[in-house]
């Protein structure tokens, strides 16, 4: 079989090498412009191991597979000058160029350029709408509920689509019924409103103010509406911020998901858990309460059964007995104020009146004398003092405001479900950044902790930090999650990104031998992959490991991405504390970036490539060294279907997290590469797949000023991966693992890129806000935000033919980039406060205070 591979330029020189097939023609090559290719012992069946060209051209190398190779579509590559044609087609280069150019084909980022910007609206109207469980909470406590309509959930359950279930776990363990229960019975309590299913359900919800971890929903059942109201209080008084203690630390991980916390330690911390949440003097008590509205103009009827769970006690005496604990409460249920007598009411309403049913659940049930004395609670008390406590935890964050609700909301709402899924005692000691549904991981906690800092949170950052540190191992390697090895290195990044924004020298001080200790471990580690054997595979100096669910022991991109930046911010904080060994660090640190780039150019050329939408082809790179090209491709074999995708390893855990490793400048050509190959299947409407906020192709469209290209993902991943009414985040797509804060806090720091991001000594401003934030009439504004730079306070104005910018950096920057587009693309006719840019719509000032206008 032989094979046209034909250059633009004429002087292209190199060899050839075939991988499950044999080369019959010369392995050298030039210099030319058209070689001729003969193969033999070709295989070109779908599946695995289909025989692939390598064209190790001196400066642009890349394979393809055989089997692809057609005149109908040619393999092109026109930032290589390349492409490939089956023997009998005797076009040029220039030939082959012009004809797939008079196709008009258009790419996804080419359709995406050309369309307007992604709007929340759009979003919505086309993607998954998702429901996802509430939880209810008060932050630093391991108590919480998790409430929902009676539907099918991550738990389970049938899908009655009426209310509605109140979980009681521990963050993410169940609460289980201790002996004499059946084995796997769960205190769950479960309670109805309205007639029951049926062929049109329709339940809304909304937080509190917008934002407030307090659930309001209506069930609307014609004639008669449920007003629903669903939130955490404390058995002994009204929230206030003094009588929230939290959880032991160490107690609280023992209760989180996956966590690598041996048995014996969790069993070590059992009495105090149990003091501390089912011995509890102050009970966490959800509060129900329910309005049956009568919206008709004749009387209707009202149903409600009272809390009950299929496993579990009778209704005595206006009290929810467990059967598992002989006089012990699981419920006080009232209705207009008084004991629920009966298990089952119906009750006639008359036209614009309504009746209050009230259900109030402790953590662990208790006895009949707390409930008698809970009865008597004040739920509007409670209520405005639940208020009250969680707008003061947004008021001692720094301050901003988006002109768009919808994102406006989530920004304060993300903040609250951050502080909820935090876990610790109050008042000193390490917190757990909790990812959700697991216990806090290295790599997804990072987000977290950066976003604390961002707003100024610095105590609760530093105290995440110690987290990590102290489950330090002797040798330096950190690891808290299951048996994932990719923590270190990412651990280390958040400490460093926190002395960044918090200059805490003391604390940078006080850590910086376990810090050392971390470094020296990754660093141990990398010379161990520092063989010649290892050079030979492309993966020299590159460490291997397990970096998610999937036993894949690799020379991963997305660990080693992880352990360099770690490596990179401690050479540039420790400079501080340990200055020699700053310097000898970032001399590695310096190799290791070699050996990184050229892991990234080895297995860039041996990567086939694949066609896109425009007619161009592009190289596919895998998520480790060792395999050719994307693993769904099945280049060398192997079963890698898992979370839902046939890609999820090359495009979740792959080589774009070298972008935010700051490896690569985002301007580069691989990078450029990365992202052409990101497109569709990869991503659909540039939203990556199955666990979206993975993949950081959202930082290098956002570096590089591909403004439309970020919004995409940015709306597209939001809008089908939240409950739009609760702003909950699942993990996943399909469903798994409800509350992910680490998806939550991507989603804050893409927010918070779009407001402001640092490239290195220089500050950028709303280098990807949406063109309507500028629209007139609307402001955007923070105060007192963090930056590596220092505390920034921006506020912009707009009129019909103006935007004014007003901007405090205490801090320096060499420079401030301050892009301001007009709404409807318009170029400025005059700028005043700093040098106009039409071509990116951005200002650049020198001087880190001032104010910027232009007219249109």
């Amino acid at each position: 079989m032989k094979i046209n591979v034909l250059f633009e330029n004429p002087e292209s020189e190199g060899k050839i090498l075939v991988k499950y097939g044999t080369l019959v023609s010369g392995e050298s090559f030039g210099p030319a412009s058209k070689i001729e290719v003969e193969l033999d012992g070709v295989k070109l069946d779908p599946g695995a191991c289909s025989t692939i060209v390598t064209v190790l051209e001196k400066t642009h190398p890349f394979s393809f597979f055989v089997r692809d190779v057609s005149s109908a579509y040619p393999v092109f590559i026109p930032e290589f000058g390349a492409a490939v044609l089956p023997e009998s087609d005797s076009r040029t280069w220039a030939q082959t160029a012009a004809d797939i150019a008079a196709k008009g084909l258009v790419s996804d980022f080419g359709r995406m350029n050309n369309e307007p910007e992604e709007t929340y609206e759009n979003a919505c109207r086309l993607n998954r709408d998702q429901s996802c469980p509430v939880w209810l909470g008060l932050g630093y406590d391991v108590r919480m509920f998790h409430v929902s309509p009676q539907e099918y959930s991550q738990t389970g359950g049938q899908n009655f689509q009426y209310w509605g279930k109140i979980a009681v776990y521990n963050h993410s363990i169940p609460v289980w019924e201790p002996p004499p229960a059946p084995k796997g019975v769960r205190y769950n309590i479960l309670f109805e409103i309205g007639p029951g299913a049926h062929c049109r359900p329709r339940i809304t919800k909304r937080l509190d103010n917008g934002v407030l971890p307090i659930l309001h929903s209506v069930q609307d059942e014609q004639d008669i509406q449920y007003h629903v109201t669903m939130f955490a209080t404390l058995e002994n008084g009204p929230l206030k911020p003094d009588a929230v203690k939290g959880t032991d630390a160490w107690a609280a991980l023992s209760q989180t998901g996956n966590t690598s916390m041996p048995e014996e330690e969790k069993k070590r911390y059992a009495d105090i858990l149990k003091g501390q949440t089912e011995e509890s003097k102050n009970q966490l008590i959800c509060v129900v309460r329910v309005e049956a509205v009568n919206v008709s103009r004749m009387p209707a009827y009202a149903w409600f059964r009272a809390a009950h769970e299929s496993a579990m006690g009778e209704l005595r005496d206006g009290l929810m007995n467990s059967f598992f604990h002989k006089g012990k409460v699981c419920s006080v249920n009232r209705l207009n104020g008084k004991p629920l007598k009966e298990p089952e009411t119906a009750l006639l309403v008359p036209p614009g009146e309504k009746a209050v049913f009230e259900m109030l659940v402790p953590h662990s049930p208790f006895t009949v004398e707390r409930a008698e004395k809970l009865m008597k609670m004040n739920v509007e008390k409670h209520l405005e003092a639940c208020r009250n406590y969680w707008l003061s935890k947004l008021n001692v964050a720094a301050s901003i405001g988006i002109p768009e609700p919808a994102i406006d909301e989530r920004l304060k709402a993300g903040l609250l479900h951050l502080e909820i899924n935090t876990l610790g005692r109050t008042d000193s000691g390490p917190l757990l950044p909790c990812v959700g549904w697991y216990s806090p991981i290295g790599t997804e906690s990072s987000p977290m902790i950066q976003y604390y800092d961002s707003v100024g949170l610095h105590d609760i950052a530093r105290r995440c930090c110690d987290f990590f540190l102290d489950r330090q191992q002797e040798n330096g390697f950190i690891q808290n999650f299951h048996n994932y090895q990719s923590e270190t290195g990412p651990a280390l990044w958040s400490c460093g990104e926190h002395f960044l924004y918090a200059r805490d020298l003391a604390w940078l001080k006080t850590v910086t031998p376990k810090l050392i200790r971390a470094c020296d471990y990754l660093l141990a580690w990398r010379e161990k992959n520092k063989t010649e054997e290892f050079r030979k595979n492309g993966c020299y100096g590159l460490i291997s490991g397990k970096v998610a669910d999937p036993e894949d022991y690799y020379h991963s991109f997305f660990l080693n991405a992880g352990t360099f930046i770690g490596l990179k911010r401690m050479s540039e904080v420790l400079v501080h504390t340990a200055p020699e060994y700053a310097a000898a660090l970032a001399e590695e640190v310096k190799r290791y970036a070699d050996d990184l780039r050229s892991a990234v150019a080895y297995a860039q050329a041996r990567a086939p490539v694949k066609p896109l939408g425009d007619g161009s082809w592009t190289p596919t790179l895998p998520p480790w060294v060792e395999y050719s090209g994307d693993v769904s491709l099945y280049a060398d074999g192997g079963d890698w279907f898992t979370h839902g995708s046939f890609a999820s390893r090359s495009a979740l855990c792959g080589a774009l997290y070298l972008t935010i490793a700051e490896l690569f400048d985002c301007s580069e050509e691989p990078v450029t590469f990365m992202l052409k190959a990101n497109q569709h299947p990869v991503t659909r409407e540039n939203a990556a797949i199955s666990q979206p906020y993975y993949s950081r192709h959202d930082y290098a469209h956002l570096m590089r000023g591909e403004v439309k290209l970020f919004l995409k993902a940015y709306y597209n991943q939001m809008t089908a991966l939240q409950d739009r009414q609760s702003y909950t985040f699942w993990e996943h797509y399909y469903t798994v693992s409800e509350h992910k804060t680490h998806e939550e806090a991507w989603f804050l720091m893409q927010t918070r890129w779009m407001l402001y991001v640092e490239d290195g000594d220089r500050l950028d401003l709303f280098k990807a806000a949406p063109r309507r934030w500028f629209e007139p009439g609307k402001n955007i504004s923070f105060e007192k935000v963090k930056s590596h730079f220092g505390a920034l306070t921006v506020k912009t104005t707009a009129s019909d033919n103006r935007i004014v910018c007003e901007f405090n950096l205490e801090g320096d920057a060499r420079t401030i980039n301050i892009r301001l587009p007009h709404p409807e693309g318009r170029h400025a006719v005059s700028c005043s406060g700093g040098v106009y840019d039409p071509a990116t719509e951005t200002v650049t000032v020198r001087g880190n205070n001032g104010s910027v206008t232009l007219e249109f």
